[in-house]
């Protein structure tokens, strides 16, 4: 069997026959047409961005202010050669004014002291030291006397401020303030010479108690009490 093609109309000749006859040929190949979809290529992967860098803090060590030194003027030593002539003459000054003050001349009468000062023996008297020394057992002191002051008397001390003192038998005790009990026999400078009546005395907090060597022919504080600081004039250091 021979097979009849159909005959083939291009696009022009299928439009001419749409036209003139206002009818479709319905034995007109239909022309199909596929839209093809455009192939993207997948952009290339984006790398991830970096964090930012952590900043480093370097410490900057701060400028050290140098201060420099001040200058010293030193001024230039005084010339001693101008002080030399006036320091041998202030020192003579000075000393003669410290005597002055300080030493005193006296001398002795009466027979109270014997045998350790005479009549009309001259004496030295220290009238400054003994404030800073104090006033110790066995000095012989000048005073003025508690119950007239227009006499000086000269008597050495026995018994010191707060103690006891007895008098018995011709030999003489004291007792210290929270102390023992001490004796001085006659013949000593404390017991001193010559009989004696017995006597007890309590001192004061600023009593001392004198008196004088020669014990039977002596004025002293078994007559007028003890003898306070106001009342001292000095300490006898030499006697001529």
């Amino acid at each position: 069997m021979q097979m009849v093609q159909p005959p083939v109309v291009s696009n022009d000749q299928a439009a001419s026959v749409l036209v003139g006859s206002g009818t479709i040929n319905s034995s007109l190949p239909t022309t199909n047409y596929q839209l093809q979809t455009p192939v993207v290529a997948a952009p290339p992967p984006v790398a991830p961005t970096p964090p930012p860098p952590t900043p480093i803090y370097t410490q900057v060590a701060q400028p050290v202010a140098v201060v420099q030194p001040t200058p010293v003027t030193v001024a230039p030593p005084v010339a001693h050669s101008r002080l030399r002539p006036l320091l041998g003459p202030a020192l003579f000054l000075f000393g003669v004014a410290l005597v002055a003050y300080s030493v005193r001349l006296g001398s002795i009468t009466g027979g109270s002291m014997e045998p350790t000062l005479h009549e009309g023996q001259h004496l030295v008297i220290d009238a400054l030291t003994w404030r800073f020394t104090g006033v110790h057992r066995g000095d012989v002191l000048v005073f003025t006397n508690p119950h007239d002051r227009t006499t000086v008397e000269v008597k050495r001390v026995i018994g010191l401020p707060g103690e006891s003192v007895l008098i018995e038998g011709g030999t003489i005790g004291v007792t210290p303030l929270g102390g023992r009990y001490e004796e001085f026999p006659q013949g000593t400078d404390i017991g001193g010479h010559g009989d004696i009546a017995n006597f007890t005395i309590q001192l004061g907090v600023e009593d001392f108690f004198v008196l004088g060597d020669n014990r039977p022919k002596s004025t002293d504080s078994r007559d007028f009490g003890g003898v306070q600081a106001v009342d001292i004039i000095g300490r006898v250091i030499a006697s001529f």
